[in-house]
Order: C-alpha cells, then sequence, then structure tokens
C-alpha cells in the first residue's frame, strides 16, 4: 500500500489519508502555507494535493480520490521534493 497519512500535531489526529497509487513513496512534503501536499514516487512524476479546509480555516483533510496537479517530465524516480517558503515553487 502506498498511502500518505496526514496529521494535526497538535492533537495527533489523523486529518487525511490518501494512495498515491504508485510502487513507492519515497518523500512527501507540505507547503508553508499549509495548502498543498506534494509526494515524490518511484514513477517519474509528483503528484500535489490540496489540503481542503473549513469555513474558519482549520484543515479538514485531502482530496484523497484525486491530485490536484501532476508535476512530469522526469526521467527515472524522484527521491524527493520541497517547497519554497512562500509556498509558490517546489523544487524535485
Amino acid at each position: 500500500q502506498t498511502s500518505v497519512r496526514v496529521w494535526a500535531v497538535d492533537s495527533g489526529v489523523e486529518i487525511g489519508r490518501l494512495d498515491t497509487l504508485q510502487f513507492k513513496n519515497h518523500n512527501a512534503a507540505i507547503s508553508p502555507d499549509g495548502n498543498l501536499i506534494a509526494v515524490s514516487t518511484f514513477t517519474a512524476e509528483v503528484k500535489v494535493w490540496l489540503v481542503l479546509r473549513s469555513r474558519q480555516g482549520a484543515p479538514m483533510g485531502v482530496d484523497s480520490k484525486r491530485a490536484a496537479m501532476t508535476l512530469k517530465g522526469h526521467r527515472s524516480a524522484v527521491h524527493w521534493v520541497e517547497f519554497s517558503p512562500c509556498s509558490t515553487r517546489a523544487v524535485t
């Protein structure tokens, strides 16, 4: 199974779970603004999900059924992904 679990560290409660549907996950990162989760995998892609929020802005989970975007163009497995401090860029 290639699931990624998202936790509210202040309460220890799991707030989301998503499955990348890839052979193996290498790394997961949450953007500094808390709105995006990116996962690098065994494949040559990085998948990015949106964090769902309540009207008050509290994180409620992740739309686990589909990634918001897929970053393509790598020639082999992606082992690392990280967001920029402003959350507008990612490096793989």
